[in-house]
């Protein structure tokens, strides 16, 4: 049998040197393991996953202070980490089903314990069914620990130790145990001592010293609970979440150049792609030229300011040196928003959040009345449609500037304006050209100078989508909005592409400056990306300018999850119009995980979607294909299109020789193509055409900006993305 010593502390403690008696058995054979004797008592069991590169819940890490066992839902290939189930009846897989979820996750007596419980506790429901009683979350004793961090969680249970029982904490044991909870090929021995460590971990911490009082308050999650429709929904969340979570690099080789930082003289690298930039407190590798050779340094990004990193070289002088490679390691760290919808789903499973039962919003799209009938709180009804007055003379010319609307896109305003519990929900769906930022400026203009509303917030899943309608309302002369835009972003990257909006615009580490006191008192409008309403300092917003409407840009593109943290923050929120099209780009990750849904494959929602039905941008000879092949032939083109038929308005050019080579930061390029495409814009460019690029990957994007800049080349605001390019360029 495997036995392994924990290698989380130092210490005196006895308990601290026992060997943990090891077993792993399958699924299928649980039956004949002796896991339900070793586990026979009241005392608290620590749990902890094993999940596979695609998320699916592989390996179960049962503990207690002298034994683990390890169930095995799925064999891994050694070669492909394919994941491989043993074949078993149907009556076998009940009875293992029975042995584990009765004896073990919903035993009579015993408080379960595990890092990030929510995830765990729905995991074993989406790919096993399995139920689980009395289970805590570790993290949740320790609200201070911001980031739930295994390393920051040790470090407050502990810090109040001082009899030797426990003399340190060995750090980097800790990142590696927890760094990666995946399973790669050829990982399954490590893989074993990993999860045994984890789950042993999660009892010790919460029998050691004050653990039980440390943990008496914290709700525990019973899954036996819900009903099947609400734990299916919820778990279809949680593991949409991880699925999304695993399929993030773990691996990153940041393009950067080197530099002195002007005030210390100590290293500095800076960073060349948005997407692969340096983040703080990040441990890196650095791989360096010197007299003596090549040879690779562990360091640390002490801090980060635009593209700018500071190097903690850990006693290494570096600074005569040549940066060849930066790469850093370990899961990605996730977005507020991310944090912020994992925390509302285990505030969900532990009874502190009643959103499902008290938010109408979550009620009418993901648990619906039988007949798919929304129902909305009589207090939100007006009782009559208030007639719009005639518009005066200024409001008449406020509006001078809107585009003429066809009948379709004038449909589609009328419902948004509506607050009739029929469009309470509006979906439009604009395919490409139709006129979706008209619309929702038209939507804006009629909001707020025919109505007199405030309180509109319009978001996009993107920046560049976000900062295409700001540049809507600024060419209708629509001023009272505000934008705000992340410091991450903007700052040192991507002030250029604001330069139209720029005195709109609150950058996220100046709110508090711009909310002060009567600043806002003209502003009705606000917009901002979908992740910055997570961030805590939006409620500054919040004070003076309501969240009662929200227009949601991209809609098309966000999994229906997302909108989960927003509807059960936003209290006063009496209005959602989402608008996009689901036959251009479907949510972020549907290409790796097919059943993940937009708004627009919500089946009880489909007959509500409003169709914008004739496009502008395309010449008719190529909208009609599209309206063809993609459309069902319901799109409509614009006759009055300057390149009509008889002008080609579409080429093809072949560059044999050009081929897709993927990067270490996972993105891929052609160079041969860039080169052509760089030929084409120095030939529009010198015959003074307006034109924009649009790439397939995001590392060419890139190469094809910097060498623009290089060559002399307008390149700001010329070179996009698919998906950025599709918010209206």
């Amino acid at each position: 049998m495997p036995t392994f010593q924990q290698t989380f502390f130092d210490g005196n403690d006895p308990l601290l040197n026992k060997r943990l008696d090891t077993l792993t058995t399958s699924y299928a054979d649980i039956g004949t393991n002796d896991i339900l004797k070793v586990f026979d008592h009241a005392y608290p069991l620590g749990l902890a996953p094993g999940y596979l590169t695609d998320g699916t819940l592989a390996w179960l890490a049962i503990s207690d202070e002298k034994n683990c066992r390890i169930v095995q839902f799925q064999q891994v290939d050694a070669n492909t980490s394919d994941r491989k189930p043993k074949k078993v009846n149907r009556k076998t897989s009940e009875k293992s089903a029975e042995i584990l979820q009765d004896g073990i996750l919903c035993r009579k007596a015993g408080d379960l314990f595990a890092f990030d419980m929510g995830h765990l506790s729905m995991a074993l429901y989406f790919y096993h069914g399995l139920r689980i009683t009395q289970a805590v979350d570790i993290q949740s004793a320790f609200p201070e620990v911001r980031d739930r961090a295994p390393l920051g969680i040790l470090k407050d249970a502990f810090k109040g130790i001082e009899d030797g029982s426990i003399t340190k904490i060995k750090e980097p044991n800790v990142h590696r145990h927890f760094e990666e909870q995946t399973l790669k090929p050829g990982q399954e021995l490590n893989g074993t001592q990993d999860v045994a460590m984890r789950a042993w971990l999660a009892q010790f911490i919460a029998t050691y010293g004050a653990g039980e009082r440390t943990f008496a308050e914290v709700p525990r999650i019973d899954t036996k609970k819900l009903s099947i429709d609400r734990i299916a929904t919820l778990a279809k969340m949680a593991a949409d979440s991880l699925r999304l979570d695993t399929r993030k690099p773990t691996q990153i080789t940041h393009q950067v150049s080197q530099s002195r930082d002007a005030t210390t003289g100590d290293l500095q690298l800076n960073s060349q792609n948005y997407n692969t930039k340096l983040r703080g407190n990040k441990d890196i590798k650095v791989n360096v030229i010197g007299p003596q050779g090549s040879y690779t340094v562990d360091a640390q990004v002490a801090a980060v300011s635009g593209r700018a990193g500071s190097i903690n070289t850990r006693g290494y002088q570096l600074t005569d040196k040549t940066v060849t490679t930066v790469t850093s390691s370990g899961p990605e760290a996730q977005t507020t928003a991310e944090a912020k919808r994992d925390e509302t789903l285990l505030r969900i499973l532990q009874g502190k959040d009643k959103s499902f039962d008290e938010i109408p919003w979550i009620k009418n799209i993901w648990s619906p009345a039988e007949d798919g009938a929304l129902i909305w709180p009589k207090e939100w009804t007006p009782l009559v449609e208030p007639e719009l007055p005639p518009p005066s003379p200024a409001t008449q010319k406020l509006m001078s500037d809107l585009p003429m609307l066809n009948n379709s896109q004038q449909n589609a305003v009328n419902a948004m304006v509506s607050q009739t519990d029929e469009h309470r929900i509006t979906i439009v769906q604009g395919p490409p050209g139709t006129g979706k930022t008209s619309v929702i400026a038209s939507f804006v203009h009629f909001s707020v100078n025919m109505c007199g509303r405030r309180g509109i917030w319009l978001v996009a899943q993107s920046n560049v989508a976000v900062k295409n309608i700001a540049e809507k309302l600024i060419s209708t002369n629509f001023t009272n909005w505000k934008l705000v835009v992340s410091k991450d972003f903007h700052f040192d990257w991507h002030e250029h592409i604001y330069s139209k909006v720029n005195d709109h615009i609150v950058r996220s580490d100046q709110i508090a400056k711009a909310t002060g006191r009567l600043k806002l008192k003209d502003t009705h409008v606000v917009l901002c990306t979908l992740s910055m309403l997570s961030n805590s300092a939006i409620n500054q917003f919040m004070k003076q300018i309501p969240f009662t409407t929200l227009v949601i840009d991209e809609a098309s593109q966000i999994e229906i999850g997302n909108y989960i943290p927003v509807f059960s923050k936003f209290k006063a929120l009496r209005k959602v119009c989402f608008i996009g099209d689901d036959k251009q780009l479907p949510p972020h990750g549907q290409e790796s995980i097919e059943d993940l849904k937009s708004i627009f494959e919500v089946d009880h929602l489909k007959d509500q979607v409003l169709f914008l039905d004739t496009q502008y941008h395309m010449p008719p000879q190529i909208g009609r294909v599209i309206s063809k092949v993609v459309y069902e032939n319901k799109l409509k083109s614009n006759p009055r299109h300057p390149i009509h038929d008889q002008i080609t308005a579409c080429f093809f050019l072949d560059v044999d020789k050009g081929k897709e080579i993927q990067l270490e930061n996972k993105s891929f390029q052609n160079t041969t193509e860039c080169f052509a495409i760089l030929m084409l814009a120095s030939k529009l460019q010198d015959e003074g055409k307006s034109y924009k690029i649009i790439t397939p990957y995001a590392a060419q994007t890139t190469f094809i900006e910097t060498t623009m800049k290089e060559n002399g080349l307008a390149w700001e605001d010329k070179c996009f993305n698919v998906d950025s390019f599709q918010a209206g360029h």
